[in-house]
């Protein structure tokens, strides 16, 4: 506990800045095809701000959080609905914003494409995550990849796309041998079991809530201070008297609360790897 202390947030919905309300938020990211989804709490936003709110169609939450010098972004996605209530206790006014990274698009994007002979598996890749309308990611890197790989040529006689672009998208993911999810609205492709790119985060005594568990299956359970770049995909070595080894975060839970004590801001970690001893 002792590197991380002074909890920050930053929480920006469409044009509307949020500083000094009290804020709630519980934000569920994983590596799963289904899209992350955030839950967002504010205390008393003048009737103008909750009017521009409900207003807009699909306005956007950054939402960011941590420790001075650890903060992290939580979640970046497209608002689905805008609930405004009034606490019978306190009268306050609490507005709650449910949002996704995503979702909207994945189930709405559609694909009528034909492509001849001899062509490419990165082009095919291109074209369907162009079609969902999301962010590239680390496409362009795994396309490149691809390119030269031995998958590229999976489509020699060619092929015809028609249906739910998302849908398509797995499909050629899988016979890539490969997975995907999409992260603060960028789509991430990774190799099974294999994380991204970086440093592992050292989790141990000092920064675990609580004692780690294993299941039958393998996956790690836990919970830690919210942290800088603690994210599905990345990996995590933990140091514990009874779970050590390199892991690969699965699935994080965020939650924190600024009107309560420090306690209330932590994430819940599933992840799995290589158990050590």
């Amino acid at each position: 506990m002792s590197r991380l202390s002074g909890r920050q947030i930053y929480l920006q919905i469409d044009t509307i800045k949020i500083n000094g309300l009290r804020i709630h938020f519980k934000a569920e990211k994983s590596l799963a095809k289904d899209p992350n989804k955030c839950e967002v709490k504010v205390w008393n936003l003048t009737p103008d701000q909750r009017a521009q709110l409900t207003k807009k169609r699909t306005p956007t939450v950054a939402l960011s959080a941590g420790y001075a010098g650890e903060t992290t972004s939580i979640f970046l996605g497209e608002v689905i609905s805008v609930l405004h209530e009034k606490d019978k206790r306190s009268s306050d006014v609490i507005t709650t914003v449910n949002t996704t990274d995503g979702g909207d698009k994945m189930q709405k994007a559609r694909v009528n494409m034909s492509f001849g002979p001899r062509t490419k598996i990165d082009a095919v890749l291109r074209a369907l995550v162009k079609s969902l309308g999301l962010k590239e990611g680390n496409v362009s890197r795994v396309a490149a990849e691809l390119a030269k790989g031995t998958k590229q040529d999976i489509y020699l006689g060619g092929v015809t796309l028609s249906g739910n672009a998302s849908q398509e998208l797995t499909q050629l993911i899988r016979s890539a041998g490969l997975e995907w999810s999409v992260q603060d609205g960028a789509v991430q492709i990774l190799n099974p079991g294999k994380a991204i790119n970086s440093s592992a985060v050292l989790l141990d005594e000092s920064v675990l809530l609580d004692t780690p568990t294993v299941n039958t299956k393998g996956i790690v359970t836990g919970r830690t201070f919210i942290q800088r770049d603690f994210l599905p995909g990345r990996q995590v070595r933990i140091q514990h008297e009874f779970v050590k080894g390199a892991f690969r975060l699965e699935k994080c839970t965020y939650t924190g609360d600024t009107g309560v004590g420090e306690d209330e801001w932590y994430v819940e970690f599933e992840a799995k790897g290589k158990l050590n001893g």
